[in-house]
């Protein structure tokens, strides 16, 4: 299911996986910012603290042998045409969330439940 999502956060422009993952994590330096900017994903700024970096590129991963990305350089990928049809598919399935602007004025960390 995590692929799934991570899928959606491509586009047929090559993205480096790394920067839109920084993006979730809520890292806040310049090239963070700006490929959140480019990518049009700058609302989701902070958005998801809980991944580790290695889950996120084992999706990458997943995705690239199902044939549904395909890396162009080191780091980067993008859809490819089979990726693109299964990623409209999943816009029609998927929950996607809304009101993103909601992490960027609240500390959600403070609301998580410590164990």
């Amino acid at each position: 299911m995590f692929p799934d999502y991570v899928l959606l956060l491509f586009s047929t422009t090559p993205r480096r996986a790394k920067s839109l993952f920084n993006v979730l994590r809520g890292r806040r330096t310049v090239s963070t910012l700006f490929a959140g900017l480019t990518a049009g994903y700058l609302d989701l700024l902070d958005s998801c603290h809980t991944v580790p970096l290695e889950d996120f590129m084992a999706a990458t991963e997943v995705l690239t042998e199902n044939g549904q990305l395909v890396s162009t350089t080191a780091g980067s990928w993008q859809l490819t045409p089979v990726g693109a049809q299964r990623q409209a598919e999943f816009r029609q399935t998927l929950y996607l969330p809304r009101n993103f602007q909601v992490f960027q004025t609240t500390d959600v960390r403070r609301f998580m439940v410590v164990s």
